[in-house]
């Protein structure tokens, strides 16, 4: 309380003012109205489907892989990305592959085939085929870009493309 004091300019003599000090402050904890949608029981149930995937336009190779702007369809919203192949022989039972998400960039400024770059290309080269998703809203991908707090679509997204990949 001394401190206080002083650190308001309060002396211990004359005319002190008293201060009533709250010892804890309880928060009101914030809660989102949000349902069962966005738990995995909830994707395991659904049925999200994989499509065929388009080589859409044809990128300057990598060191040892094709690089193609490609797409598919999720949700019937046509979904691009850039899509990686390793040159040669495809080994039995396929390559090994990722599915490559974004993180958070304003839809506005998303371009497929910046940010990410070096990652890509790192998995890529070891072999894997990557395929970097714009997810809807973003790029030209088709959909509305509605974040990934309260909705599923990134992840029906994700999940239909690696259903593409498997086709």
């Amino acid at each position: 309380m001394l401190l206080l004091a002083l650190l308001l300019g309060i002396s211990g003599t004359g005319n002190a003012q008293e201060f009533e000090v709250t010892p804890e402050v309880t928060a009101t904890p914030q809660t989102f109205d949000v349902g069962n949608e966005l738990t995995i029981a909830a994707l395991r149930s659904m049925e999200i489907e994989g499509s065929e995937i388009l080589l859409e336009q044809a990128l300057e190779d990598g060191e040892n892989y094709s690089r193609y702007i490609a797409s598919y369809t999720s949700e019937g919203n046509k979904i691009y990305g850039l899509l990686t192949i390793p040159f040669g022989d495809v080994p039995d039972g396929g390559f090994k592959a990722v599915v490559f998400n974004h993180g958070y960039i304003p839809p506005s400024l998303y371009v497929t085939t910046e940010r990410y770059v070096d990652y890509v290309d790192a998995l890529a080269r070891a072999g894997l085929v990557v395929f970097k998703i714009d997810m809807r809203g973003h790029g030209n991908s088709e959909g509305e870009a509605a974040g990934s707090f309260f909705s599923p679509n990134y992840m029906i997204d994700a999940i239909s493309a690696l259903k593409s990949l498997q086709t």
